[in-house]
């Protein structure tokens, strides 16, 4: 009987160290799912600043070029008026 009873004993440990083997198991899953995620929110926002920096380094370049543009402009400008100042 104590025999018995000690091998009902051993199958319960087991039966509960299986299922918390089991749920372990289910804890990391969920682990690696949100570590994937969190994988994938980070590359989207790493190629957005990307972007971001694209963006702006071809802002900074167009607005270099009107800039270039109003100082052509001026010196046009200056020319006029240093050729309509014969006149006066």
């Amino acid at each position: 009987m104590r025999l018995i009873s000690l091998c009902l004993h051993y199958k319960e440990l087991l039966e509960n160290f299986k299922n918390k083997g089991d749920n372990l198991t289910s804890i990391m899953e969920i682990m690696a799912t949100s570590v994937s995620s969190i994988t994938e929110s980070v590359r989207e926002s790493s190629d957005a600043i990307g972007a971001s920096a694209a963006n702006s380094t071809e802002l900074v370049g167009e607005i270099q070029d009107i800039e270039e543009g109003m100082s052509d402009t001026n010196g046009v400008a200056d020319e006029l008026t240093d050729k309509i100042k014969m006149f006066i």
